[in-house]
């Protein structure tokens, strides 16, 4: 871990904290006036929540100097954060049927897994079946493998102008998601020798994967602030500061 590595999890961990409290609150509030909330309001405090516990996750492990298994937490949170542009998008045209969409994808992957598993019962699949009429058979096929943005990973990111992190983090952080990838621990066996070259790639990325983590939080969670007046815009921008500084100073 390269030496400006503490001061920068010491950052997420303040990013964490005030987000974490932020949507604890914001949450206490809705129970205790039960107001009539949107369904698509909650999918997307759903995907905040998720992107909280993945954070913590990332943070938890790199604190850890378990790097490499950060990653793949760290492709998770790219892809949540890709999800919840989604949702915005869907939400900004028309509430209901941002709801609709998320919703019957959900149930449409769920049928499909369901089936695969032979799980289920037949009142599920009856709803499922007549869900699966609202769309034409490409459309369920995209839904089924791709879930409600009915796209994949790499075309969300180019519509969410995030192609280069596709390319350079997702696709490199995707390796280590398959337990076949050992080239990292290898090297951390000291059973054989490599360039230092070797050594200083991996502290760059570890640097990439801590800016990267920090950025698509940072991008949610700002968003949440303002969505749902948290206020909470000053803290989030003081700490994307301190984080770009020390991150420009290494």
């Amino acid at each position: 871990m390269r030496p400006d590595s503490h001061l920068l999890l010491n950052l997420n961990q303040a990013l964490l904290k005030i987000s974490k409290s932020s949507l604890k609150s914001y949450i206490a509030h809705l129970k205790q006036s039960n107001p009539n909330i949107h369904t698509a309001d909650n999918i997307l405090l759903a995907y905040c929540l998720k992107a909280i516990d993945l954070f913590e996750g990332i943070i938890l492990l790199q604190e850890s100097n378990l790097m490499e298994d950060a990653q793949i937490l760290i492709r998770s949170l790219f892809e949540t954060n890709l999800n919840t542009y989604c949702v915005i998008k869907l939400a900004s045209d028309d509430l209901d049927n941002a709801a609709h969409q998320v919703m019957n994808g959900t149930m449409i992957m769920g049928g499909k897994k369901a089936t695969q598993q032979n799980t289920g019962n037949d009142d599920f699949f009856d709803d499922v079946g007549v869900l699966k009429t609202l769309y034409s058979e490409q459309e369920i096929k995209e839904i089924e493998r791709f879930g409600f943005p009915q796209c994949s990973i790499r075309q969300r990111a180019i519509n969410d102008n995030k192609l280069e992190w596709y390319n350079v983090m997702y696709k490199n952080f995707s390796r280590n998601a398959h337990a076949l990838d050992i080239a990292e621990y290898l090297v951390k066996t000291n059973v054989r020798e490599y360039h230092e070259t070797y050594e200083e790639m991996h502290e760059l990325r570890d640097g990439a994967a801590l800016e990267h983590a920090h950025t698509c939080f940072y991008q949610i969670i700002l968003y949440y602030s303002r969505r749902y007046d948290w206020g909470i815009e000053d803290n989030l921008s003081d700490i994307r500061l301190q984080f770009n500084q020390i991150a420009r100073d290494q």
